[in-house]
């Protein structure tokens, strides 16, 4: 498994200092079970490939909450073939469901209850190893699969994608996702079902 983000220990119990302290303790055993890599003052934007590496090399990439509940990081995983995990359903579920549909979740990413973690109820590597590793090669398929998901094609890209309607990037799928949202509303409005806008959506795409 892999972690990249800061590597600051936090000075009350959180789930990043969890990840951080079983990592730091299985590596000195076992250093192949945990890789972290050091994104601290911005070191992984100026140079993606010091984290980009070590996700194709890596089954499951770790994405605790920080700030704000998603992070880049899942997105550059899902890109690598790196499986999720979260320990959130805030982190994952409720956000992007135009391109990451909810209902799939179980099929490309695995969730922990971060209290678990925190409290040392559960070690990650352990549910992470008590996966089936044919179950793990059919989620790194799925996960490749949801890759173009998430990139936008090249203003220059090959003809066959640029016209293809069965390849749709994060920008197609955004744009289709506003232009139903809008339907949905106009429909609400003239059944006069005003409070129905700001109800929760389904996933919008299969």
């Amino acid at each position: 498994m892999l972690y990249a983000g800061g590597v600051s220990r936090p000075s009350r119990p959180n789930i990043r200092g969890a990840i951080l302290a079983e990592c730091a303790n299985r590596t000195t055993s076992s250093p192949d079970v945990c890789t972290v890599v050091d994104c601290s003052a911005a070191a992984c934007g100026l140079n993606p490939v010091a984290y980009m590496r070590p996700m194709l090399k890596a089954n499951f990439c770790l994405q605790p909450p920080g700030d704000s509940p998603s992070r880049r990081s899942t997105f550059d995983a899902i890109v690598a073939g790196c499986i999720p995990v979260f320990f959130e359903h805030a982190a994952a579920r409720a956000h992007y469901g135009w391109h990451l549909p909810r209902g799939r979740y179980d099929q490309f990413s695995v969730t922990i209850p971060k209290e678990s973690v925190v409290m040392g109820d559960v070690r990650i590597a352990d549910v992470l190893a008590a996966v089936p590793e044919d179950k793990v090669a059919r989620m790194r398929e799925r996960v490749l699969e949801m890759a173009p998901r998430v990139v936008y094609r090249r203003h220059g890209s090959a003809a066959e994608l640029r016209d293809s309607t069965s390849y749709r990037d994060a920008v197609d799928l955004a744009v289709e996702g506003v232009l139903r949202r809008i339907r949905r509303r106009v429909s609400a409005l003239e059944d006069a079902q005003p409070d129905a806008i700001y109800e929760l959506e389904e996933d919008d795409d299969d």
